[in-house]
């Protein structure tokens, strides 16, 4: 999000909330994407699971991957990701 629009530089508050700095001159040099028009949505989950629920994880993956794939019609073009890591 842009916070400062200067003569000289930008302040912009990234998703992390992290403000970053940039010399309008970097700026014009670069390819700016207006993610306020975004066609669709990050969204990241942590969830905590005890050793003895492991193996119910795969399948959990596999049911997100398929209501994703569900979605996927009201995106065209785009290609929905369910991802795990430890």
């Amino acid at each position: 999000m842009v916070e400062h629009f200067g003569w000289y530089q930008s302040r912009l508050r990234t998703a992390n909330n992290e403000l970053v700095v940039l010399p309008n001159s970097m700026l014009a040099k670069e390819q700016v994407v207006n993610l306020s028009r975004r066609t669709s949505k990050k969204i990241q989950a942590t969830f905590r699971v005890r050793y003895d629920d492991l193996p119910k994880v795969h399948p959990l993956l596999e049911e997100l991957s398929a209501a994703a794939a569900e979605v996927r019609e009201n995106m065209p073009g785009k290609i929905p990701q369910v991802c795990a890591r430890a």
